[in-house]
């Protein structure tokens, strides 16, 4: 019996074959010998065949050798990996292969070695959560001087699927990272914000509803205060910098915010867009067809500004502005590749933000 093949998803100027290998070897044909062939013959049919040959050395020795592998290649046929592009994407895609095949790559290193720098004594007063930190490799390093603040935020970058600061993930301010919040959208140049409306959410509740007995230590209460650095009105004034706000746009589903952050003698434009839809105490949104209409919202508006990352916020830093990263990337992908592995991204964001769908269940 002989069976075909077809890979759709790996066009002459732009590929994803990592999803085509990645069926393929499961399919068990590494056990057969096959006929592969793409026009030519050499460009896309020698990165298949390297990328096959790759995988199975990545799994048996946990390591790969790219250039040793094209150049086996081009001495049985000239021009295979025919292009800087295809060469390029080789150790990309055969990482993201070999860690979708394992469920999420091991960390080598102990939680205490990831987190050292959100661990330390003047950090842990900017965590909301203590369980909930950024990781050391992933997280922005704050640059503007502003006395008694360090280079430390709660925040992590997670990479869009054709941007690798795509976006940015942060916990809705403390009242001592509001300045904070200010240094971060000046530094990365944030055009957008994506907010939620948290006013209904239990932790907030607490504070603004309950009257805190005299017996319990405020300081137990830190992960609960908000730090305003967006106004409903008027402006706020944070360090060096200043957060007007300039007009609103009351929407269907969302809330937008026109903001004016000033930083010495420069000015800049901000844009925030609240959801209205997801009630606090659910996992997901209440209609699921408003949630993507917002999304569209959003993707426009980052297109209308340079593609700049976007910063999510919400009170958890990780479910609902996790959700809406990753929806974000789904889409974007479906949008290129007219495929997508939906566990496959969501593995991928959970390296840098492990909260991201708590209740996401994979085998190992």
């Amino acid at each position: 019996m002989i069976e075909l093949f077809i890979g759709t998803c790996m066009g002459p100027n732009g590929w994803s074959s990592r999803s085509f290998v990645y069926t393929l070897q499961d399919g068990e044909i590494q056990y057969l010998r096959g006929y592969c062939n793409f026009s030519a013959g050499v460009g896309r049919t020698g990165t298949f065949i390297a990328l096959d040959i790759l995988y199975d050395q990545g799994t048996d020795k946990g390591s790969i050798d790219v250039f040793k592998c094209v150049d086996e290649l081009r001495q049985r046929r000239v021009n295979m990996v025919q292009t800087k592009r295809y060469t390029t994407c080789l150790p990309v895609s055969i990482f993201l292969t070999l860690m979708s095949n394992s469920g999420t790559v091991s960390e080598k290193n102990s939680e205490d070695d990831i987190y050292t720098t959100a661990k330390k004594t003047d950090n842990k007063s900017k965590n909301r959560y203590d369980n909930i930190l950024a990781p050391n490799e992933f997280r922005p390093f704050l640059l503007t001087q502003v006395p008694g603040c360090p280079d430390y935020i709660n925040a992590v970058f997670i990479p869009g699927y054709l941007n690798k600061f795509g976006y940015i993930l942060t916990q809705t301010a403390l009242t001592s990272t509001a300045v904070d919040c200010c240094r971060l959208v000046y530094e990365q140049e944030v055009k957008i914000i994506v907010t939620f409306q948290e006013d209904g959410d239990d932790d907030v509740n607490i504070l603004l509803t309950h009257t805190i007995p005299d017996y319990l230590d405020m300081s137990s209460y830190l992960f609960i205060l908000i730090g305003i650095y967006l106004p409903e009105k008027g402006s706020v004034k944070l360090g060096p910098f200043g957060m007007t706000f300039v007009a609103d746009e009351n929407k269907r589903d969302y809330i937008r915010r026109g903001y004016q952050l000033t930083f010495q003698s420069e000015k800049r434009s901000v844009t925030q867009l609240m959801f209205k839809e997801w009630p606090p105490s659910s996992l997901t949104p209440s209609d699921p067809s408003k949630m993507l209409y917002f999304l569209e919202e959003v993707e426009t508006l980052q297109r209308q500004n340079d593609d700049k990352p976007i910063l999510a916020q919400c009170l958890k830093d990780a479910q609902r502005s996790g959700l809406i990263v990753v929806l974000m990337d789904i889409l974007e992908r479906l949008r290129f590749d007219k495929e997508v592995s939906i566990s496959l991204v969501i593995r991928q964001l959970k390296i840098r933000r492990q909260q991201i769908i708590p209740n996401f269940w994979s085998k190992s």
